[in-house]
């Protein structure tokens, strides 16, 4: 487990070392502990070890626990060291690994569930010369015993205690004891160790080799109080197998091989014999002879296998004597390895002799100790008596008491001295939780450790099952936390926040208590900067979505003075969620504590922050930077250190244009000087601004521009066009020469426009509402002009006309007026800048005629200045009449524009229009106004209209083979939901059982969008395009391969409209807003929770079920890639009808409100500009090709032209022309 950490709080002033701990003898409370009469114990609890062992006056090396030991060696207590030892044996027979050195978090758990199966740890209480139970060895005290189960027939093991006082006149009330290493115990205590002397000779490295025990698990500890030293080792049984030498059947086997006729001897008497054979080496003096024992002697050949004193007892056998060990020999060896061996063999005799019931004298008198008083003595701590009373108790033995090393003897500041030194050098986590369990428990009923819980929580302590349960809230599991990277986690906890914005608080409590453990730096900048969901936040101030801006701005520093909870937060995240730029002004100005979490930036920092080249740009490349960078971030600080960012550039070059943007969101043209290589906007003189998109796209196409520009009427009149003019058709009927005439004068004011647009040193172009009226109205409504006599016009009621408007807007009512005569070549001299009153050429031949017209204008009512309406999407409008205009000098060759006088001049302007009823109208004009190339054999005019967009589609159901001409194509959106405009397109063609015959140069696709459910609505579903498409797949084609392919393509898109269908049905929700996966889950639920018995075979059944659709699902989503996949590569290799990408038309809002702009890719410059209204802005192809869900701006037309002609017809840049003449 991963170290975390948290601060510890200290107890002051108090350690184990030095708490005052009650006197055993003498405390009412704790019982004399039961010790056996032939326990030959030191006087409890507090006896000097001098006692038992006699130290040496002077003391060994002192073992220091340096501050690094207590972060990272395993602390534990003598109760805790002594429970080990009884059961490491438990633990290495099912887990192959001892517990004396490892920490207790790592066996609690299987320690808890064998409670009770400890082996005991027995000690000789008779005083045998050869089987010493202590001793005392270079000052360090010995104590051995065997480790036995109180199950029949188990092996037995060894334990051998070392213990050394550092200081023996210093009594420690309580050991805190840490590991100490192997390699630093041989550097301190090489006594301590098992060492081979190096001197041995060769025999009797052999002998040390097989003497050394087998040690299974071994732990040295030191305490950080005293520096006493305590060591624990384990050993496995030194005969193990030769035991089978000792039972009946061994031994009778090996009495009939002797030809004995005497009685078998017993097991005890022949484990008695093995006692005498092990007795003579270890009583011997140093100075006496060695006795040998005579290799024929029959009672040793018959109790004893010789094998056994050569193997295991090390003896060897000369001239027929059998000859034991000098243990003297090897007194040099650090350890006295054979005599150690020879002793645990003599223990291991003893115990199994008087196990075995035996009548012999010696084995019937031996007792042993077993209730680890002997052991707990050695500690010499005051709570002698209880450590050896509680032991065992239930307590002591459950998960929170063997993680922090406590007894259910302890008092409250032991418990938190516990706590302290475990969590130190392991994972508070755990620790915390099993402090908390502790004192909630029905042993402590002392309010002191639950006032440590409390103030640990306050230093930010927590155990894991808080952190589990953060993870969980996080939708992840603990264990997985620390290999999961900080931008995942994060990205987790964010969708869970979007999902239950409600649940924001905790889910942000869940955060930081991961990160409590994590120490994240990401995670910690994260949580100072996350900003509050924004429905949180508007719930937090008491505000509704609708509250306006200005309300927010009067009454948010009054948030914190009202004491509103995270009311500084959700002020800015209302800020910026909404990003008005005085909202975003005023948070910088009053918020000075938050905005000094911003970075500091130079010069060249914010210039790069912005994707600047140099920091020498103009500042509406500077706004143009910002917006790009800005646009698609969330509601993070990263708006406002862009804003920062700005503020530094406008710092810099004092710019009033940058500061007025920066304190309104406003572009002040007035502040900004234009740009000569720049487009020139148009501005919005109300709801024109699908209007404007038009005019852009048109200027933009280069043969159409040129056409505009070079436009001259034709006379009517001509006889050799008087047939041709009768017969024409535009728009699926005749024109009527009223209509003519009223087409002139619109490409006149359409070429007057286009002037301005390339000579103007304006920002934007204010738009002639003439031109807009003649531009909007259709052919039907009668347009009346200054330059008529009131006399000759007769106003006519004219009932509002259904036009094929896709949104279905009803039409204010209009005056329909008769035309006057019209003069298709009057030439005027009279500048632009002066109103046109309609009069002759020769009428304006002098200046106080212009006065007289000019002065007749004014006082004509209708043609007084017009309020202009605002655009539903609350654009700004310009204030306009019909005098003003660029004074521009226009060519005595071309006419003067006549104005338009209309009663209600809002009836056109004022009214929301579709994109494609706008193109029809302008086509329409402009097709009236163009002479004629041919007619076709319906009668329909060919022009450069019709040569630009006109494409021929034949149905292949039809046996004739005539053709539908048609200059645009209409995609739906509406129902079917096409993958890509690809699709759109075949989708069409398959309705319309379509194919295409010739293509256009100018192909032109409308987005069909609005539809009714109870009422007119719009569809805002993205339709992903591409730069670069082929048209080769929806060609005619007799080519056997195409066919092929289209047929398999259309089987294809059966099959995938088969597996959609099918996946709705499977996902769709009933009244309970549950799949049918989710209810057959929620019924099986029920079922299992009620009472009444339910059938192994009704729950299989179910679960079959939940099974399949789940299975069918995973199913039908694998072939619907695979189907997609395939549908899309079917046709890849058809790439010879090339079209690239011009224009979009872009609406952002509903049906029948909303706001107009068009993209339009300048391929010269290989960039795009976003064309809306006055402003014209370079955009990124990322916010072109934005088809994301969140994107609520839609394509309504998309403008492809043909590859080989793109980069002659695609001119959007258009400046400085010397004379119009020239064009």
């Amino acid at each position: 487990m991963t170290n975390h950490e948290y601060s510890i709080i200290p107890i002051q002033g108090v350690s184990m070392g030095d708490l005052d701990m009650p006197d055993v003898a003498t405390s009412p409370s704790v019982p004399s502990p039961d010790i056996s009469p032939d326990a030959a114990l030191p006087t409890p609890p507090y006896a000097p070890i001098s006692q038992l062992v006699d130290l040496p006056d002077k003391a060994p090396p002192k073992i220091l626990i340096s501050d690094q030991d207590l972060a990272t060696s395993v602390f534990k207590t003598s109760d805790r060291i002594v429970s080990d030892i009884l059961y490491d044996i438990p633990h290495i027979l099912s887990h192959e690994a001892g517990l004396l050195g490892q920490r207790p978090i790592a066996y609690s758990h299987f320690l808890s569930s064998i409670a009770g199966m400890h082996y005991e740890m027995n000690v000789l209480n008779n005083a045998l010369p050869e089987a010493p139970k202590s001793e005392d060895l270079a000052s360090v005290k010995i104590l051995r015993g065997v480790l036995a189960s109180k199950t029949p027939g188990s092996s037995i093991y060894h334990v051998k205690i070392l213990y050394q006082v550092h200081d023996r006149l210093k009594i420690c009330p309580k050991h805190t004891f840490y590991t100490v290493s192997d390699e630093r115990l041989s550097l301190l205590r090489p006594s301590f160790c098992w060492e081979i002397d190096q001197g041995a000779t060769t025999a009797q490295l052999t002998v040390l080799t097989k003497a050394m025990p087998k040690i299974l698990d071994s732990a040295t500890f030191c305490c950080s109080n005293c520096s006493t030293v305590f060591r624990a080792e384990i050993s496995a049984p030194e005969f193990g197998k030769d035991l089978a030498d000792f039972t009946p059947e061994a031994i009778a086997a090996r009495y009939e091989s002797l030809g004995e006729d005497s009685p078998v001897p017993t097991p005890d008497k022949c484990l008695y014999t093995l006692y005498k054979v092990l007795k003579g080496p270890l009583l011997q003096a140093p100075t006496d002879e060695v006795k040998s024992i005579h290799a024929d002697n029959l009672l040793l050949r018959s109790h004893l296998d010789l094998r056994l004193l050569f193997d295991k007892l090390f003896f060897t056998q000369h001239d027929g004597e059998l000859y034991p060990p000098n243990l003297h020999e090897y007194l040099e060896d650090n350890l006295r390895v054979l005599r150690e061996s020879y002793l645990r063999k003599m223990n291991e005799t003893l115990y199994l002799g008087r196990q075995t019931g035996s009548t012999v004298p010696l084995f019937q008198s031996l007792t042993y100790n077993t209730n680890n008083a002997l052991l707990f003595a050695l500690f010499n701590e005051r709570d002698f008596s209880k450590s050896v009373l509680m032991l065992h108790e239930p307590a002591n033995l459950t998960e929170n008491y063997l993680n922090l090393s406590v007894s259910s003897h302890y008092d409250d500041r032991m418990v938190m001295e516990c706590h302290q030194r475990t969590a130190l050098s392991d994972d508070p986590l755990v620790y915390f939780d099993n402090v908390y369990e502790i004192a909630e428990s029905k042993f402590y009923h002392s309010t002191v450790l639950r006032r440590y819980i409390t103030e640990l929580n306050a230093a930010g302590a927590m155990g894991m099952k808080a952190y589990q349960k953060a993870a969980r809230d996080l939708g992840v599991d603990a264990p997985q936390l620390t290999a999961l990277p900080d931008d995942l986690l994060l990205a987790m906890y964010r969708t869970e926040v979007g999902l239950d914005p409600v649940a924001y608080y905790r889910l942000r409590a869940s955060l930081e208590v991961i990160n409590k453990v994590r120490k994240s730096r990401t995670i910690s900048e994260f949580c100072k900067t996350e900003i509050i969901p924004y429905e949180v936040a508007l719930t937090n101030l008491g505000y509704e979505a609708s509250t306006d801006d200005e309300f927010v701005l009067n009454t948010c520093l009054m948030q914190a003075e009202a004491g509103v909870p995270d009311a500084e937060r959700s002020v800015l995240s209302v800020v910026l969620h909404r990003r008005n730029p005085r909202l975003l002004s005023f948070l910088e100005n009053n918020y000075s504590e938050l905005m000094r979490r911003l970075p500091g930036l130079t010069l060249g920092e914010a210039a790069r922050m912005l994707d600047l080249p140099d920091v020498n740009v103009s500042d509406s490349e500077v706004i143009t930077a910002f917006e790009r960078c800005v646009l698609g971030k969330e509601e993070t600080f990263q708006c406002l250190v862009l804003r920062r960012a700005l503020y530094v550039l406008q710092n810099v070059s004092g710019s009033k244009f940058l500061m007025n943007y920066l304190q309104t969101g406003q572009i002040e043209k007035s502040l900004l000087p234009p740009s000569e290589t720049w487009p020139r906007g148009l501005d919005n003189i109300g709801n024109t601004c699908y209007l404007n998109s038009l005019l852009q796209y048109f200027f933009a196409l280069k043969p159409l521009r040129d056409a505009v520009l070079t436009f001259h009427a034709f006379d009517p009149a001509e006889p050799a066009l008087q047939k041709v003019l009768a017969e024409r058709k535009v728009g699926n009927r005749n024109i009527t020469a009223a209509e003519t005439r009223r087409a002139f004068e619109f490409l006149h004011h359409f070429r007057v426009l286009y002037l301005q647009m390339i000579e103007s040193q304006e920002k934007s172009i204010t738009l002639n509402k003439s031109f807009a009226c003649l531009a909007l109205a259709s052919s039907f409504e009668e347009i009346r002009f200054a330059d008529e006599a009131p006399g000759e016009a007769m106003e006519i009621e004219l009932e509002d006309l259904d036009r094929s408007d896709s949104t279905d807007i009803a039409r204010p009512e209009v005056k329909k007026v008769k035309q006057s005569p019209f003069n298709p070549f009057r030439n005027s001299p009279v500048p632009l800048m002066v109103a046109e009153s309609g009069a002759s050429h020769e009428d304006l031949a002098t200046k106080s005629d212009v006065d007289e017209a000019s002065a007749h204008v004014d006082e004509t009512p209708e043609t007084a200045q017009v309020d202009d309406t605002p655009e539903t999407d609350a654009e700004p409008t310009t204030e306009t009449d019909i005098t003003k205009a660029d004074a521009v000098p226009l060519n005595l060759e071309y006419p003067q524009p006549r104005e338009v006088l209309i009663n209600d001049f809002d009836s056109q302007v004022g009214r929301q229009q579709d994109v494609g009823e706008v193109i029809d109208n302008v086509v329409f004009w402009f097709q009236c106004a163009l002479k004629p190339d041919t007619l076709d054999a319906d009668g329909y005019q060919c022009d450069l209209i019709t040569k630009l967009f006109d494409g021929r589609y034949r149905k292949v159901t039809d046996k004739t083979p005539a053709c539908d001409k048609r200059q645009y194509l209409t995609v739906n959106v509406v129902g079917y939901q096409p993958r890509d405009i690809y699709d759109a397109l075949q989708n069409l063609m398959d309705e319309e059982a379509w194919v295409v015959e010739e293509l256009p140069e100018v192909l032109q696709i409308q987005v069909a969008r609005v539809y009714y459910d109870n009422g007119v609505q719009k569809s805002s579903a993205q339709l992903p395009f591409y730069e670069q498409i082929y048209m080769d797949r929806y060609l005619e084609s007799g080519d056997d391969t195409m066919v092929a392919k289209k047929g398999k393509h259309l089987e294809w898109k059966k099959d995938l409209e088969v597996l959609k269908t099918r996946q709705a049905v499977l996902k769709g929700h009933d009244d309970n807003g549950l799949t049918p996966r989710e209810s057959l889950v929620h019924v099986m639920e029920w079922i299992s929770k009620c009472e009444e018995s339910i059938s192994p075979e009704t729950l299989a059944v179910l679960q079959r079920k939940i099974d399949n659709l789940e299975i069918e699902l995973t199913r039908i989503d694998q072939d619907i890639q695979k189907l997609q996949i395939d549908m899309d590569g079917q046709f890849r290799e058809y790439t010879k009808c090339g079209y690239t990408l011009f224009a979009i038309f872009i609406h952002r809002g509903g049906a029948s409100y909303g706001h107009y702009w068009i993209y339009i890719r300048d391929l010269k410059s290989g960039i795009y500009r976003k064309y809306s209204d006055d402003r014209v802005e370079e955009v990124s192809e990322a916010e072109v090709l934005d088809f994301s869900v969140n994107n609520t701006a839609t394509a309504n037309c998309i403008v492809y032209v043909r590859d080989d002609l793109s980069a002659e017809y695609i001119d959007p840049i258009k400046r400085k022309t010397d004379n119009a003449a020239d064009l």
